[in-house]
């Protein structure tokens, strides 16, 4: 998959995957180091199925970290209910409601 912006508004990523439940992440900072984010990310798949179907789950929180491996299992209904891909989507979270001044960072995702 590729990197993707974190912004306040849902991105998600060009590709889509099939049966992998496995993710990396990698944080790519303008200028600084993860650690020096204050903001979190959610991340989440949004899958497709035959007929245009689509079902999101549940948003998850992750801290910036230099490197970062989710397993994300693959919902049984959803291998029952036949092939289906899904994409990768993140947004950046604020904890609190006030504008943090942050460097531009990315997020490189990649599906095994």
């Amino acid at each position: 998959m590729d990197g993707i912006e974190a912004r306040q508004a849902w991105q998600s990523t060009p590709l889509s995957a099939i049966d992998q439940d496995l993710i990396r992440l990698t944080f790519v900072v303008g200028s600084g180091t993860p650690s020096d984010l204050k903001s979190r990310i959610l991340i989440k798949r949004v899958w497709t199925f035959p007929n245009d179907i689509q079902t999101e789950e549940q948003a998850q929180f992750v801290y910036p970290a230099p490197r970062v491996v989710l397993t994300m299992p693959i919902p049984q209904d959803f291998i029952d209910a036949g092939f289906g891909t899904y994409k990768i989507q993140v947004k950046q979270y604020h904890r609190f409601r006030y504008v943090l001044v942050e460097p531009i960072f990315y997020v490189q995702i990649e599906v095994q």
